[in-house]
């Protein structure tokens, strides 16, 4: 609402220093808040995790055979590998709406602040427990922050989405909860794809070196 934009964004190990020059860039807009983070992830990929999330980019809803045909991995493989990136936050996977194609709802995302880091499963809990049999969420930010949640919502008008905020605002163990109407969804992924392009180069350039 009135302009409000939400964002996350992914910076290199070291680079840290680069979120005060984001800052000052956006300057006079008003800013909300600025939360940074590092995300542990001991699993190391493997070539073959880069050749089937470049897959996955290309089409989020490929089935595991069709994955197999075009990268020539056999698909025992490919649903090993899938797991074992899925249970290390490597991979995760959520429903993404289209708003325009919402017809006759309006559609928010519903930011939802908690009180004790530690309640956060049971708060995401008693939500769709209060949600579930008249509103159903669209999807829910995957994004592991233990003191928020993000919840895409629909509803058929704006004195629904207050109902709906207020209610989950009154939950215990939530501090404070903020709707807001996104007019754009977008999710730039080339710069994925480059990385991973990347990274099986130096793959490719490694094997060679061993090769000679």
């Amino acid at each position: 609402m009135g302009g409000a934009v939400g964002f996350d964004i992914a910076i290199k190990e070291g680079t840290e220093d680069k979120i005060e020059l984001l800052l000052n860039s956006l300057r006079p807009a008003l800013l909300g808040q600025i939360q940074s983070r590092n995300r542990e992830v001991s699993y190391k990929l493997t070539q073959t995790d880069y050749i089937i999330m470049k897959q996955l980019i290309k089409n989020p809803r490929l089935e595991i055979g069709d994955i197999a045909a075009a990268t020539a991995i056999t698909p025992k493989t490919v649903r090993r590998r899938l797991d074992k990136m899925t249970r290390n936050h490597v991979l995760e996977f959520s429903i993404l709406p289209n708003p325009d194609a919402m017809k006759g709802y309006v559609f928010f995302f519903l930011d939802v602040r908690i009180k004790n880091r530690g309640h956060h499963q049971h708060v995401l809990q008693r939500i769709y427990e209060e949600l579930h049999e008249h509103f159903m969420p669209l999807s829910s930010d995957m994004s592991n922050q233990e003191d928020s949640i993000g919840l895409l919502l629909g509803s058929e008008d704006a004195i629904g989405i207050e109902s709906i905020r207020s209610r989950i605002e009154s939950l215990d163990g939530v501090e404070q909860a903020n709707a807001f109407l996104p007019i754009k969804l977008a999710c730039p992924q080339e710069w994925i794809v480059k990385a991973i392009d990347k990274n099986l180069e130096s793959a490719r350039e490694g094997k060679k070196s061993l090769g000679k």
